[in-house]
């Protein structure tokens, strides 16, 4: 796992980790936010930069 947004982890290549069955997701679904127009991220350090731009390719979020 490189990153998570929402509670939801997600792989270098953009696969979202897929959970058991058993558990139950209490946030909006991050492969839903490819649809939405403009989104936002916020993060703060530089250790996270690989994990920002891997989500940014996946199209979780969009300037």
């Amino acid at each position: 796992m490189l990153g998570d947004i929402l509670s939801q982890f997600y792989f270098a290549d953009g696969r979202k980790l897929e959970l058991q069955s058993d558990y139950r997701l209490m946030a909006f679904d991050i492969e839903k936010l490819v649809s939405i127009p403009k989104t936002v991220c916020l993060a703060g350090g530089e250790e996270k930069v690989e994990a920002i731009y891997a989500g940014a390719k996946a199209g979780y979020f969009r300037r």
